[in-house]
């Protein structure tokens, strides 16, 4: 189970340099939020160290956690060359520190590495596919599907994989409720089903996914 490519270092090593040459770090306390959800922003983020969670708040006004910035990912790409608003927040869960890049400043580093807009534009794809497949996995889906789509990108993000192909997930249930937009207490019931099919085992602030391949959804079919 392996992510999409979204980070600086996966871009070739001329651009990946250049942009960090470039950034400016900033360090944040954990609860600070570094970008707010509707606010424009001139500045490309990219996750150094850290927790940060990547949360979109809903119109009850309770956040749904899309899942935690990986190491080095861009984040804001977008929004920022567009100039409109972002469509989620990133919060520090711990003490974190991020690169900033100024809009001119990415576009000049694109000009003079021209190799480097081929990495994005795949970034970007694998955003707009990520994009799909939430809305789809988390409208009018039932409560067991969205439980399992939440471990799975969660997971695919953020999980610690093993050689034996478990996968290891520093999440608390507080977190998955957050993730798959439900009570604490009705998400802790499916993951204990989930733990009793031996599909997952919990653990404190940690989920192993012993079987990635058992949280796999299938798409809807429009009747």
């Amino acid at each position: 189970m392996s992510g999409p490519p979204t980070c600086i270092h996966q871009l070739p090593s001329a651009v990946a340099q250049a942009l960090q040459k470039a950034g400016k770090l900033k360090h944040w306390r954990k609860g600070q939020t570094v970008v707010r959800q509707g606010q424009t922003s001139a500045e490309i983020v990219v996750g150094l160290q850290g927790s940060l969670s990547v949360d979109l708040a809903g119109p009850s006004g309770a956040d749904t956690l899309i899942r935690f910035l990986s190491e080095g990912e861009l984040v804001g790409i977008a929004t920022v060359l567009a100039g409109t608003p972002a469509p989620t927040s990133i919060v520090a869960q711990s003490a974190a520190q991020t690169l900033h890049i100024e809009r001119s400043t990415f576009i000049q580093v694109l000009s003079d590495h021209p190799e480097g807009a081929i990495g994005i534009i795949v970034l970007l794809s694998h955003r707009m596919v990520e994009l799909f497949n939430f809305i789809e996995m988390t409208s009018h889906r039932p409560l067991p599907e969205r439980v399992r789509y939440a471990l799975r990108r969660l997971a695919l993000h953020n999980g610690r994989p093993s050689a034996q192909g478990q996968v290891t997930l520093a999440v608390t249930q507080s977190d998955m409720a957050k993730a798959a937009s439900a009570s604490r207490q009705r998400v802790h019931l499916e993951l204990q089903k989930l733990q009793r099919a031996g599909v997952i085992s919990l653990g404190y602030g940690l989920i192993t996914v012993h079987q990635p391949e058992a949280l796999e959804t299938q798409p809807q079919r429009q009747r």
